[in-house]
């Protein structure tokens, strides 16, 4: 028989680099350091962040201020005076403001319902892809429940 001998194996101390011994600090006090120049990193970074974000208000609200004084102004100039704008004027006098509002809601309204709904089917085509290839990997016999890769029901389902 043959005798069964065991090798040990030791881990060897981390060897300290130069630049480790050079400098005279350990490796937790450079840890430590390099951790507060991460954390003065971010810190800047979100002071630029914030700052950026204060400017696009500041730079989008001048821009509305400016539109509705340019509005005003071209207004103000007219005031009086008889024109050809004075037949548009009336023409929207007689559409009515709150009928304007109205319409302009409800398109609002349909588009950022199209564009929900056109969202939602990309979300669930893309969760069922990742929910379909797991579900084939753990139990490769379940079958598919018929639904389109959107969620929608087939065109022949939709009678049943």
């Amino acid at each position: 028989m043959a005798k069964a001998t065991s090798i040990t194996t030791t881990k060897r101390a981390k060897t300290p680099q130069k630049s480790e011994v050079s400098s005279g600090q350990s490796v937790a006090a450079q840890r430590l350091s390099l951790e507060e120049k991460k954390l003065e990193h971010r810190t800047r970074l979100a002071l630029a962040d914030s700052r950026a974000k204060v400017l696009r208000f500041l730079i989008g609200t001048t821009a509305v201020v400016l539109c509705f004084y340019f509005m005003y102004a071209s207004i103000a100039s007219l005031a009086g005076k008889e024109t050809s704008v004075t037949a548009v004027a009336k023409a929207a006098a007689d559409f009515s403001v709150n009928e304007w509002l109205a319409w302009t809601v409800a398109g609002v309204v349909s588009i950022a319902w199209g564009n929900e709904r056109r969202l939602k089917r990309r979300i669930i085509t893309e969760h069922g892809n990742y929910i379909k290839s797991l579900e084939t990997r753990l139990a490769p016999e379940r079958q598919s429940s018929g639904l389109l890769p959107d969620g929608r029901q087939k065109e022949r389902d939709k009678d049943a």
